[in-house]
């Protein structure tokens, strides 16, 4: 399973989970929430729903325009001192693997972070998630399940 989900109501501040085949992986909307093209009249949760929606659309651009022995960067965990990201690895299947580097959170426009797609400085992968492996065309249906559900929501209890 490769799963991006939100859930504003969450406890403890962790509303951003990242699926990867057995692994979940917990982060926070806050930088999502302050994106640079801040429609002020909106709510942070329809800013933090729109924004989450942007950058799966360019997930799916990234993984679809990879070139076959290429990698995609995939950005997911923003935090002040770190990111998480989704290093996609194509070849004849993708191979996904989460891992972070030291780039600072508030570096990355979580709707324009194309400039880092291609090469993330000091990546490492995270060796308590195991690399997951899909088709491409797996990956872009798990991509574009991800966005459906964060445009309808599912009821809390299919979420548990």
């Amino acid at each position: 399973m490769f799963r991006l989900a939100w859930d504003p109501g969450a406890a403890g501040g962790a509303d951003l989970r990242l699926d990867v085949g057995d692994s979940r992986l917990e982060s926070n909307s806050y930088y999502f929430a302050i994106n640079r093209d801040d429609r002020g009249d909106e709510s942070s949760g329809d800013r933090t729903r729109r924004v989450l929606g942007t950058m799966l659309e360019q997930w799916r651009t990234a993984v679809e325009k990879c070139p076959a022995g290429g990698v995609a960067f995939l950005p997911f965990d923003l935090q002040d001192e770190h990111t998480g990201w989704v290093r996609c690895s194509v070849g004849e299947s993708c191979t996904l693997e989460f891992g972070t580097a030291p780039v600072e959170g508030y570096k990355i426009w979580p709707n324009d972070w194309q400039k880092w797609k291609g090469s993330v400085p000091a990546f490492q992968v995270r060796s308590d998630v195991p690399p997951l492996r899909m088709s491409r065309e797996d990956v872009l249906a798990a991509i574009d399940a991800s966005r459906l559900e964060l445009a309808e929501p599912p009821p809390l209890s299919d979420r548990l």
